[in-house]
């Protein structure tokens, strides 16, 4: 399973890498955000864990981008937050998974799988002429 890290942390993302390669994935990570969404068209991730804040574009804005476009929209997403960040709450709202750093990999493994295992069931996340509600919040994200 591909799995794509975006994060400004490239210790971290090293870090990370090694260890879900030793749990059998197969990371790449993208450390500028200015890059992430072109990231994401490029490798066609099963999975994304996506940092929430970084310079130049929030883990919010690339997760808007990518669930307003239907190339990107069904790809399950974890967002990576620092416990005080209000910005995790939200995240919770628009039906991704929040983890805070520093993460435990164990929690983390449990949480890509149950992911990777409902990524069929993600279709109501796309946003659609008939959820126009959804797609009004993640364009005002994007904002």
């Amino acid at each position: 399973m591909k799995l794509l890290l975006i994060d400004d942390n490239r210790s971290l993302t090293t870090l990370l890498s090694r260890a879900l390669k030793k749990l059998g994935y197969d990371p790449s990570a993208e450390n500028n955000a200015l890059n992430a969404v072109s990231a994401v068209k490029n490798l066609k991730p099963d999975l994304i864990i996506l940092d929430l804040d970084m310079p130049y574009k929030s883990g919010l804005e690339i997760y808007g981008e990518l669930k307003l476009d239907t190339r990107t929209a069904k790809i399950p997403v974890i967002m990576l937050a620092s416990l005080s960040m209000p910005g995790a709450v939200r995240a919770e709202v628009f039906g991704c998974d929040v983890i805070s750093k520093p993460a435990k990999l164990e929690d983390l493994h449990d949480i890509i799988e149950r992911n990777l295992s409902s990524k069929s069931s993600r279709t109501e996340l796309v946003p659609t002429p008939s959820n126009q509600q959804k797609r009004e919040v993640y364009e005002n994200i994007l904002q």
